[in-house]
């Protein structure tokens, strides 16, 4: 990715409905990002679009949907940033569903780290509806998503004793945002 023209070629294959005023628009939301050794200037920035595109913002919007005051449904959300050494020199950064593996204890490092503070958390959801009461001893308690409380998700980062409670960034709520009211008419 050379410039804004390569990402938006990009961004239309994948939703051919974009329009030029809405890309234009995602362009001011993304703007040139790192670099990376063997990728091209805009490389991380059409990543880092895409991914929020695709995975980040409809996690959110679902997690803002849930935890409307009508519905009465609790939702926890989380952000996986445990990233290898080589995908952290790369660019990588965190591949999509890094975390399953980790739940599951079939990975190395560093997500194997994360093995029985995500699987515990998962248990717990799974068999009490809430990740907290079997959670692993001395993990963070895992607050569920609230509109009302800072939209706040779980972080967890390469080193188990860091992960915690944050609130997600204002700036990826508007991102996000401005990603949901044009995602019907852009999707495919």
């Amino acid at each position: 990715m050379n410039n804004y023209d390569d990402i938006n070629s990009f961004l239309k294959a994948n939703y051919i409905k974009l329009t030029i005023p809405q890309l234009a628009e995602i362009n001011h939301y993304y703007p040139q990002a790192e670099q990376f050794p063997n990728r091209g200037p805009y490389w991380r920035t059409a990543a880092n679009t895409y991914g929020e595109m695709r995975y980040n913002c409809p996690g959110i919007f679902l997690s803002q949907s849930f935890a409307a005051p009508t519905s009465g449904v609790k939702t926890w959300q989380y952000q996986w940033d445990v990233v290898s050494d080589d995908n952290k020199k790369s660019g990588m950064g965190v591949t999509h569903t890094a975390d399953v593996a980790a739940i599951w204890g079939s990975v190395g490092l560093p997500d194997i780290a994360q093995h029985l503070t995500i699987a515990r958390y998962h248990t717990s959801f799974v068999r009490m509806h809430d990740p907290n009461p079997l959670r692993e001893k001395g993990s963070p308690e895992w607050e569920n998503f609230a509109l009302d409380k800072g939209q706040k998700r779980m972080h967890f980062v390469n080193d188990v004793s860091k992960n915690a409670m944050q609130e997600i960034d204002k700036a990826q709520i508007e991102r996000c945002g401005y990603l949901a009211k044009i995602g019907a008419a852009a999707s495919m």
